[in-house]
């Protein structure tokens, strides 16, 4: 009996210690308060407060930025005014991500799918060009293929590569995924593994040159990573556990709007993506940006514009 209020003591102190550093990693991510929300607006959908803004005028583009937990719309800060110059910009952090709130979902690309549709038809309410990031590109994807998805255009930035499309859950995903669901100790267990040195070190290695990579933009991605209390876990766990992933092979096939193809020359799925994609775009669709890796649109970002 002793033994047991004992392991109960100390399992109740560990939890409590738990959530205040929860508590302690949240508000240290936010101290700089580089996630600014003035100018933007909340679109509601699936009972989801969902963070976009809006700037410019002429004909709708909509920018999607990668499927990560600490991805948000800041990944365009670097195109998204000139692209204002002639577009309607509408940047989105989408569900999951940055601003936006993240409700504790499997996310799937077909989740996303539903996401995209339902914000052209009720905000943007004519057909766009879609401009998207990495994991974006697969749903990006099955949304211009379907004639109800209101995409006139698709411009996708080192989008995965078939292998990549092809991973799907398996028991050891699924167990993770549970796992880091739990309340207080998932969240301590996540916030561990995107702690400020991770996320830095994973950011570098997405640049040609590191130089490119500032310490702003290393304290935007770590704030949006553990924004609205480290909820990003679960965006993490269904991007590890390949949740996100579906192969768009048919719906490449059956496209019928324009689409364009952005590559970073370091990438490294670039040669797999190159071949894969090259079979479905026009021979001048297709864009290689010297000098990037994952973010051409962040390290070069005048070159990035040249391809579109």
């Amino acid at each position: 009996m002793g033994l047991g209020k004992h392991l109960i003591k100390t399992g109740i102190f560990a939890t409590g210690s738990a959530f205040l550093l929860n508590e302690g990693i949240d508000r240290l991510a936010a101290i700089r308060g580089l996630l600014n929300k003035d100018g933007g607006m909340y679109y509601r959908w699936d009972n989801t407060e969902v963070f976009y803004t809006k700037a410019g005028e002429g004909s709708p583009l909509i920018l999607l930025h990668d499927l990560r937990p600490d991805s948000c719309g800041y990944e365009w800060d670097r195109v998204a005014e000139a692209l204002s110059e002639t577009h309607t910009v509408y940047t989105v952090d989408l569900p999951g991500c940055g601003r936006s709130q993240k409700p504790g979902v499997q996310y799937t690309a077909y989740y996303y799918l539903l996401f995209l549709k339902s914000f052209i038809a009720d905000v943007v309410k004519e057909p766009a060009s879609v401009l998207a990031s990495g994991a974006s590109c697969c749903f990006a994807v099955l949304a211009a293929a379907d004639e109800d998805g209101g995409v006139a255009s698709l411009t996708l930035v080192n989008p995965p590569s078939p292998a990549q499309l092809s991973r799907t859950p398996d028991k050891k995903d699924k167990l993770f995924w549970q796992l880091l669901a739990v309340p207080v100790l998932g969240t301590f267990s996540y916030n561990m593994l995107c702690n400020f040195t991770a996320i830095k070190e994973d950011l570098e290695k997405d640049f040609s040159d590191e130089a490119n990579c500032s310490k702003e933009m290393i304290d935007t991605f770590y704030e949006a990573s553990h924004a609205g209390s480290s909820s990003g876990k679960f965006l993490y766990a269904s991007r590890r556990g390949g949740y996100l992933n579906l192969p768009v092979d048919r719906a490449l096939d059956a496209l019928t709007v324009p689409v364009k193809v952005i590559l970073g020359e370091e990438s490294s799925s670039r040669q797999s993506a190159e071949a894969f994609y090259a079979a479905h775009v026009r021979e001048d669709g297709l864009s290689v940006v010297k000098k990037t890796k994952t973010f051409p649109h962040l390290e070069q970002p005048a070159e990035f514009l040249k391809c579109l």
